[in-house]
Protein backbone atom coordinates (compact mmCIF):
# COMPACT_ATOMS: atom_id res chain seq x y z
CA UNK A 1 0.00 0.00 0.00
CA UNK A 2 1.37 3.70 -0.58
CA UNK A 3 1.71 5.90 1.80
CA UNK A 4 0.46 9.29 1.60
CA UNK A 5 2.92 11.77 0.63
CA UNK A 6 1.35 15.59 1.69
CA UNK A 7 4.29 17.32 -0.11
CA UNK A 8 3.11 15.41 -3.63
CA UNK A 9 1.62 18.35 -5.66
CA UNK A 10 1.22 15.65 -8.77
CA UNK A 11 -0.53 12.81 -6.43
CA UNK A 12 -4.48 14.29 -7.13
CA UNK A 13 -5.73 14.56 -11.05
CA UNK A 14 -8.40 16.17 -11.05
CA UNK A 15 -11.17 15.47 -14.09
CA UNK A 16 -10.99 18.13 -16.60
CA UNK A 17 -14.44 18.44 -18.20
CA UNK A 18 -16.18 21.25 -20.95
CA UNK A 19 -18.71 21.08 -18.63
CA UNK A 20 -18.34 22.77 -15.54
CA UNK A 21 -16.12 25.22 -14.50
CA UNK A 22 -14.33 23.25 -11.63
CA UNK A 23 -13.49 19.83 -11.56
CA UNK A 24 -16.19 17.54 -10.73
CA UNK A 25 -14.19 14.30 -9.93
CA UNK A 26 -10.56 13.49 -8.24
CA UNK A 27 -8.21 11.11 -9.36
CA UNK A 28 -5.96 9.64 -6.64
CA UNK A 29 -2.91 8.70 -8.89
CA UNK A 30 -1.35 6.00 -6.16
CA UNK A 31 -4.57 4.85 -5.49
CA UNK A 32 -5.24 0.71 -6.33
CA UNK A 33 -6.76 0.91 -10.69
CA UNK A 34 -9.13 -2.11 -9.23
CA UNK A 35 -10.60 0.45 -7.02
CA UNK A 36 -10.89 3.22 -8.94
CA UNK A 37 -12.46 0.96 -11.49
CA UNK A 38 -15.00 -0.09 -8.24
CA UNK A 39 -16.00 3.30 -8.09
CA UNK A 40 -16.28 3.99 -11.73
CA UNK A 41 -18.66 0.96 -12.17
CA UNK A 42 -20.91 2.14 -9.24
CA UNK A 43 -21.07 5.80 -10.47
CA UNK A 44 -22.44 4.24 -13.76
CA UNK A 45 -24.85 1.88 -12.04
CA UNK A 46 -25.81 5.13 -9.86
CA UNK A 47 -26.36 7.53 -13.04
CA UNK A 48 -28.34 4.45 -14.97
CA UNK A 49 -30.73 3.49 -11.72
CA UNK A 50 -31.65 7.42 -11.98
CA UNK A 51 -32.38 7.45 -15.63
CA UNK A 52 -34.51 3.89 -15.19
CA UNK A 53 -36.56 5.91 -12.13
CA UNK A 54 -36.94 9.16 -14.69
CA UNK A 55 -37.93 6.98 -17.22
CA UNK A 56 -40.58 5.30 -15.11
CA UNK A 57 -41.87 8.39 -13.58
CA UNK A 58 -42.51 9.55 -16.93
CA UNK A 59 -45.35 6.90 -17.61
Amino acid sequence: MNKWNPFTHDRYRPLLTNLTDSPPLIIDTEANPQDILEAALQRIRASSELLRTLHCQGF
